[in-house]
Formats: C-alpha cells, sequence, structure tokens
C-alpha cells in the first residue's frame, strides 16, 4: 500500500528556513569510536551453539539542519560479529546496506580480527554498489577478507539520508544480539519519540544537553528467536519504531495525531473531480446497479466489475482515465469503491491497519508506521472489501488484517463543511462457520481386487478458498484440468482419477458460493492383504495431516491466519462377508477450552448401520490467538486429525 497524503505539508513542517534553522556543527555521529586495539571477545557455551554471534549492534540516527535550512538524517551503525564455525562465515562474509534514499557517503570502516589476533582492514576494492536486488532496491555490499573460525569481524558506517518523519527497525533475529543501543539525535525544535517493542526496553530523554534533543534505549542481551510454527514470527521480533512529534519553532500542536490523519486522508480520498463523478455515474448506469435490491448486491456488483477487468499496476490515474485505460493502482481503485459509494448514499469508511502477522497496530503509538495496509468498512452490512487484493471479495478482507485494530475514517458534515473523522476500532474476524472445508466421500471395494472406489465431494467456502476459487477463473483451460486433478488425488499422488468435475467458478460466485469439487477416484493404496485379513487405511481419507511437534519451550502465541472450520463424513460399504475388528479406533476427541468454552475441537466418532460404517468427522478454530501458556491444548487439537490419520482398519471375516 502507498499512503498518499500532504506529505508536503510535514515537509513544511520540518524544514524550517536557513535564518531560522539551528544549522548542526557538533555532530554525535564524529565521536562514534572503535578500539583501537581490538581484542577477541569470549563467549558462553550457549553463545558458541550459533553459527555466528552479534556481539555489538549501535545504531545512531542524527537530524540536523544544513545552512540551506534543510534537515538531512546522519545514519550510523557499528557491528561486531564473532563466527563459531563455517556456515556462520558462508551466511554473514558479506555485508548489505540498505542504499535508499542516500544522499551522500559519509564514512565506511572495516576489519577482520582472526581467530589469532591478526587484524585485516577493509579493503575499498571490495566495496560495491548494486542497483537493485531481489526488487529490494539498491546496495552497498562489502565483503570481508581473511574471517576464520574463532575470528570476528567489526565494522562501522555513516550515510547522510534524506530526513525521514517516521520508521522502524526490527533487532531480534534466530541469532543473538549483545549490547544493543539506539540513540536518536534531532534539533532543538524538532521532537522525535521512539517506543520499544516485544521486550525491547522503552526510550528515555536525555536532558543534559539543551540544544538538541536526544532520546535512548539499550539492551544488554536478545535471545534468539526460533521461527515457530502457527506464529506470527515477525510481529513478535524485537524492534523499536519512531516518529516526529512536535516542530516546537512551529507551536505546540502534535504533528501528527490520529485525528490528523482522518482529516488529511479524508480530503486525498473523499474528494473528487467533475470528470471522476461523471465517469463513476456512468460505471453505475453501465452496470444496473440502481435497479439492485441491498447494499452488498451493489457493492458485489462494483467490486466484481474492478476485479474482472482493471488491471492493477503502480500508475495513480484519476478514476475516469483508469476507467478508460483498464489500469490504476491502489490509490485509484480506493478512491473509486468510496466515490460510488457517496452517489449511491451508502455509509462507508476507510480503514487504514497492519498485517498482523508482520506487526499489530498500535493505538496508542500515533505514527505512520501502523497505516500501512487499506481496507473499506460497509457499516450498514457489517462487512470489509480489500479494493487491491483479487482474492478476496467482500465479506472476506486479507485474512492477515483481521483481528487486529485499525484507524477507521469517516465523512461527517460540520454545518456546511463536510471533513473526515477517525476512530481506532476492531477490524473482527469473519466468524468461524463462514469458512469451512466440507468433506463428503463413499466408499465401496471392489469384489475380487478389493479396491477401493470413492465418490468424493469437496467444498470450500470462505478463506479455505481463497487462495483457489478467485484464481481458477482466471485459469486456461489446461491449467484448470491440472488443479482439478491434482485437487482429487489429496489422498496422495498414487490416487487414480476416473472422473472430476467442478462448480462454484463464476465470477459472481467468487467467496459468495462454495467451490465444489467432486470426483470418482480408486486408491489401491489404502488397502493392504494380511493373509486372511485387510488393512484399510481409513484415515488417509482425509488427506495427509501436519502433525506439530514442540520440543523445546514455546516462545509466543499460537496464532493462526483465520477462523475456520472442518466437516466430513464418511461411508464405507463393508465387503460381503467381512466386519471390522477395530471401529472404535475411530473415536478421537479433543478439545481447547478457555473458561469452559470449547475454542477449538477436533471430535471423530462412528455409527454403523448394517454394512455400512459411517464416520463423522468435525474440526474447528474458533479462535485465532492460542496463548502460549495452554499451547499444549492447542496442539493436543491440531494433532488429532493427524492421529486419525494413522487410523488403519482391519476387515476380517465374519
Amino acid at each position: 500500500m502507498r499512503l498518499r497524503t500532504k506529505l508536503t505539508v510535514i515537509a513544511g513542517l520540518i524544514c524550517a528556513a536557513a535564518a531560522q534553522a539551528q544549522v548542526t556543527t557538533d555532530f554525535a555521529y564524529k565521536k562514534a569510536t572503535w578500539d583501537p586495539n581490538p581484542k577477541l571477545h569470549q563467549l558462553n557455551d550457549k553463545e558458541k551453539e550459533s553459527n555466528y554471534v552479534i556481539l555489538k549492534d549501535k545504531i545512531l540516527i542524527e537530524f540536523a539542519y544544513e545552512a540551506s535550512g534543510q534537515l538531512v538524517e546522519y545514519s550510523t551503525r557499528h557491528t561486531i560479529i564473532h563466527f563459531n564455525n563455517e556456515k556462520g562465515i558462508e551466511e554473514m562474509n558479506k555485508i548489505y546496506v540498505s542504499y535508499t534514499n542516500i544522499l551522500e557517503e559519509m564514512d565506511l570502516k572495516g576489519r577482520t580480527i582472526t581467530s589469532e589476533g591478526k587484524i585485516i582492514p577493509l579493503s575499498k576494492s571490495s566495496v560495491k554498489k548494486v542497483d537493485n536486488i531481489e526488487n529490494a532496491g539498491s546496495f552497498l555490499i562489502f565483503a570481508m577478507e581473511g574471517i576464520d573460525k574463532g575470528g570476528e569481524i567489526e565494522y562501522m558506517y555513516t550515510n547522510k539520508k534524506s530526513a525521514s518523519t517516521n520508521s522502524s527497525w526490527t533487532l531480534q533475529t534466530e541469532i543473538i544480539h549483545k549490547d544493543v543501543s539506539v540513540d536518536i539525535y534531532s534539533p532543538e525544535n524538532l521532537v522525535y519519540e521512539g517506543k520499544g517493542y516485544n521486550g525491547f526496553p522503552q526510550f528515555t530523554k536525555d536532558t543534559s544537553i539543551a540544544e538538541k534533543n536526544h532520546i535512548s534505549s539499550s539492551v544488554a542481551y536478545i535471545d534468539g528467536m526460533t521461527e515457530e510454527k502457527y506464529s506470527a514470527y515477525d510481529a513478535n521480533k524485537m524492534r523499536f519504531d519512531y516518529q516526529l512529534t512536535y516542530n516546537t519553532a512551529k507551536g505546540k500542536a502534535r504533528l501528527y495525531s490520529w485525528e490528523y490523519c482522518g482529516t488529511d486522508l479524508y480530503a486525498a480520498i473523499f474528494n473528487f473531480q467533475k470528470g471522476e463523478l461523471k465517469a463513476m455515474d456512468k460505471l453505475i448506469s453501465k452496470l444496473g446497479v440502481n435497479s439492485m435490491k441491498t447494499d452488498e448486491e451493489k457493492i458485489r456488483a462494483v467490486e466484481m466489475f474492478m476485479k474482472t477487468n482493471i488491471n492493477m499496476t503502480g500508475e495513480n490515474v484519476p478514476i475516469d482515465k483508469m476507467l478508460d485505460v483498464k489500469y490504476g493502482d491502489d490509490f485509484a481503485m480506493q478512491r473509486l469503491y468510496v466515490g460510488v459509494a457517496k452517489a449511491l448514499g451508502m455509509p462507508v469508511e476507510v480503514v487504514l491497519t497492519t498485517d498482523r502477522m508482520n506487526r499489530k497496530f498500535d493505538s496508542n503509538f500515533p505514527s505512520w508506521n501502523n497505516l500501512r495496509e487499506y481496507l473499506l468498512y460497509f457499516p450498514a452490512i457489517d462487512k470489509y472489501l480489500s479494493c487491491s487484493n483479487y482474492s478476496s471479495r467482500l465479506g472476506f478482507p486479507p485474512p492477515e488484517l483481521t483481528n487486529n485494530k485499525g484507524l477507521f475514517i469517516k465523512e461527517t458534515e460540520l454545518g456546511d463543511l463536510k471533513t473526515g473523522i477517525s476512530k481506532i476500532k476492531s477490524i473482527e474476524a469473519p466468524v468461524y462457520t463462514n469458512s469451512y472445508n466440507n468433506l463428503t466421500e463413499s466408499v465401496v471395494f471392489n469384489s475380487e481386487t478389493f479396491t477401493p472406489t470413492i465418490n468424493i465431494k469437496q467444498e470450500y467456502m470462505g478463506y479455505p478458498a481463497y487462495y483457489i476459487q478467485p484464481a481458477v477463473f482466471y485459469m486456461e483451460a489446461a491449467q484448470k484440468t491440472e488443479l482439478m486433478d491434482n485437487l482429487s488425488k489429496f489422498i496422495g499422488k498414487e490416487t487414480i482419477v476416473k472422473s472430476n468435475k467442478s462448480s462454484g467458478t463464476d465470477k459472481a460466485e467468487i467467496l459468495s458460493k462454495p467451490f465444489v469439487v467432486e470426483s470418482v477416484v480408486e486408491t489401491p493404496q489404502l488397502i493392504e492383504n494380511a493373509g486372511n485379513k485387510y488393512l484399510f487405511k481409513v484415515g488417509a481419507l482425509i488427506g495427509p495431516q501436519e502433525e506439530l511437534y514442540q520440543d523445546k519451550a514455546r516462545q509466543s502465541d499460537a496464532e493462526i491466519t483465520y477462523t475456520h472450520s472442518f466437516g466430513r463424513n464418511i461411508e464405507i460399504k463393508i465387503p460381503q462377508g467381512y466386519k471390522i475388528k477395530n471401529p472404535e479406533d475411530i473415536n478421537i476427541k479433543k478439545e481447547y477450552t478457555v473458561g469452559g468454552k470449547v475454542l477449538s475441537s477436533f471430535v471423530s466418532s462412528y455409527t454403523l448401520e448394517g454394512d455400512v460404517l459411517k464416520i463423522k468427522i468435525y474440526e474447528d478454530y474458533e479462535a485465532i490467538v492460542y496463548p502460549k501458556e495452554n499451547f499444549e491444548q492447542f496442539r493436543a487439537v491440531i494433532n488429532a486429525s493427524a492421529d486419525f490419520n494413522k487410523v488403519v482398519l482391519i476387515l476380517e471375516k465374519a
């Protein structure tokens, strides 16, 4: 998402006239030094287990006025890394420094300290600038020479950059970090505030200097965080954010607030040119929206048109041009939906939030860092819409944006004046019953070979369909055939597909009706002869299931992407002359309960009606977050499906 606001206004607030600006001459970064006689560090046993350890990570950010009155930023980083093995050397023998917004390289120095204490300075010839690496922008890359096991590298650089009003730095990885410190300096009139997350200490203000502002935070030790299944790994990492909050030379008002954002974004999104209004009226007429009965029908009609006719690009164009040339960016699309809603007299709110798997929205720290993703909210029908995500449809926004807080902006009238007001509210996830993957299977055995033939019906609705159903509409015939074949083989790759068909693939049915795959398959791999008995791998009928292991103490809460359920109904025609010896193996029940309420469960049971074995399985996840202190309950539910997957029925002569 690109957030377009009146950034020029903010630029004006931070760029003082040369006569008023306090030109910086006493730079803090110039005082940053390293030990002229470095010695290797001693590691404890735990630190020796890692491929390498970050022994020092000092970050110094300094904002300063130039003689012209322009505000610039000096970014300094001082790092020491100790290597325990060749793998660590391979991972970190090249250092990457982002070159985005760099105005000038002020300083760069580095050195290797070998295991024998020999010092090898960084060769300037090893420093290269690469314009673009994996679409992440330009980087300065330098390689350190002479690194060996037990040795260390140390480097320090300062770059002059375009000044930032806000930023976010992640400090935690899988590797141990020691001696981590952050210092932020700014001119006397510019006040920056910082905030630590996930255990990083809060910033303190230095009151010992009067001519500039200085806030800082530090921590002696950051443990490595390993990625765990079912966790918001990136969101749980230790980090800090900072935000420009005041310019005392311009007054006492906070530069950034949720209220300011509301009025600012309102001006950018809720106002339209005459040509745009005319184009939207024409679109409404073309789609016959006015004749539709409900708001939901009207919104879906517009969404279906936009997501099947307008291509997403990075180019910002007016709405009338976007509808003419059939392309536009996310911001233009956002404005179109808002404009159409206004023309139809339909209440609409613009929502800005974060991807909660990367970072949680922090309502207590007004910052641009929290405004990374757009949604629209239609309060009359209590549904969200993502304008730019082509997999998403009304009522099923990108799941990572739900179960989070967001900034809601709506239009209001104050007398003759229309403006935007903002409020922090929760973005509730769709209820779990709206997202399901249901399975119906009927099994018969060949009277001669005992090969199972299975009639299968798979139903995907809501988020289980999110990653399949929208894509089917855009597929060529050959791609659809391949997809249907793969979906029909969920029991195993050895499955023989005799026939299949699908429904729910029309563009009007995407995420509004189930996507259904019906198949007839043979599964010889599920039956095994054992003398006068047959072993039937009934558990495989639900497909492979993940088994969740946790051999270390859980570091973070379990978190799933979306709430959902599975319903599975299986009927097995028992071959004539045989009986099932161990049907009780089917019975499994695991539940995750909080305060007596079941929030997640797996229950499988059976009934025997004549020669038909009927198996019913129900699994659901009503909550998104499962606190780590109750992790074993959650793990038991997850693993219950894997336990069922291992069930083998014994068919023996009656």
